[in-house]
């Protein structure tokens, strides 16, 4: 059986799969990736919220909320781009194949 290619969501190099589901070409990038999204769902999770509660931009806190999030956005997809990670399109474009969803973290 030959091991499938993929592209680690970390650094977007080549590697062959060991799992059907790997995503990372090593446990330094796995954990690396996994502390980056939990300081960044750290920052993000207070405007999540606000703009959750205040009716997705019905109001003005809800809407500077979205603004928040989008400059946010915007900042860590230039670090990421800069530093030559994948896009995280790449990221959910693979969870959707793996049928992956916000669910399975129950």
């Amino acid at each position: 059986m030959q091991a499938q290619q993929a592209l680690c969501q970390e650094c977007g190099g080549e590697f062959a799969r060991r799992r059907a589901d790997q995503l990372f070409c090593s446990n330094p990038h796995r954990q690396s990736f996994h502390k980056r999204m939990a300081n960044r769902g750290q920052l993000l999770t207070p405007f999540v919220m606000g703009w959750r509660l205040g009716k997705r931009g019905s109001n003005d806190s809800s809407a500077w909320a979205m603004r928040q999030m989008a400059a946010l956005a915007d900042k860590w997809n230039a670090e990421d781009k800069a530093a030559g990670r994948p896009p995280m399109s790449q990221l959910l474009e693979t969870r959707m194949t793996m049928c992956w969803s916000a669910s399975d973290l129950d």
